[in-house]
């Protein structure tokens, strides 16, 4: 029997239309596809929320990998003016999850005393480490969940690579038989070293193609809205993109039995 899920779309910092999707099934264990912060004004209540409940977890976004970006190059770029991920993501409209964190009086006219009060913030209360340790896709029988429609190809020479160097675990905070990937790989911000490899990742806006024996349900492309895509006989299924925000909505997938439920945003 295929285990149950709740698969939530690009949530972008709206954590009341979030908190409204989840109690329609509280009882599930629930992945968030990325982007869960930066647009809206809640990111830090929507990673409290995925944090504290023991049955929600995050994969990378873009918009997480460009905040963990532009935090690792506060330290190692002393200029401001060069520092491009900074830039990029408040571009990336990284200011609303900066406001989320620090009360207004805590802002300063000087962008740079900003971004370092944003940090010593997330690092205070454990976000920054959070998200340094998120995972890029959840694996578990018949499903395959990342953030962007990947590069296919690209996924299952990971996935060799992950499975040949035993560098999967079982268990994390779902039980057995699923497969969650994590490790130096997959998981790159626990160090220095941050490829753009992974960002290419999470930012892919490739048409998909199939992935034999998985469903693959991404969010990212919010201008595909939900959309189903099916195997050359139509039989069956492929990939499914359920990034709605576009529409002010949030998406949530119910797994195995593919049922969708929606909340929309409240501006």
């Amino acid at each position: 029997m295929l285990e149950k899920y709740l698969i939530v779309s690009d949530i972008a910092g709206q954590y009341d239309a979030f908190a409204r999707l989840r109690e329609q099934k509280p009882d599930l264990p629930c992945i968030s596809v990325g982007d869960a912060i930066d647009k809206g004004p809640q990111s830090q209540l929507v990673l409290d929320f995925l944090i504290q409940d023991k049955g929600s977890d995050l994969l990378l976004g873009n918009h997480e990998y460009l905040l963990l970006r532009a935090m690792h190059e506060l330290e190692y770029e002393p200029l401001m003016s060069k520092r491009v991920f900074c830039h990029f993501w408040l571009e990336s409209r990284g200011l609303a999850t900066i406001l989320s964190y620090l009360p207004h009086g805590d802002l300063y006219r000087n962008l740079e005393r900003t971004l370092f009060a944003f940090k010593d913030r997330l690092t205070e209360i454990g976000h920054l480490h959070y998200l340094k340790t998120r995972a890029l896709i959840f694996i578990s029988p018949g499903l395959a969940v990342s953030h962007a429609p990947s590069n296919l190809r690209f996924l299952q020479s990971r996935l060799q690579t992950w499975v040949a160097d035993s560098d999967v675990f079982l268990g994390s905070t779902f039980a057995d038989p699923h497969i969650w990937v994590k490790g130096p790989s997959p998981s790159p911000f626990s160090g220095l070293t941050l490829p753009t490899t992974v960002g290419e990742f999470v930012s892919c806006r490739d048409e998909p193609s199939e992935l034999k024996s998985y469903l693959h349900v991404f969010g990212h492309m919010s201008r595909w809205g939900y959309k189903q895509f099916l195997s050359p006989d139509h039989k069956r299924t492929t990939h499914l993109c359920i990034d709605s925000s576009r529409s002010s909505k949030i998406t949530g997938l119910v797994w195995p039995q593919q049922q969708v439920i929606q909340e929309r945003f409240r501006n």
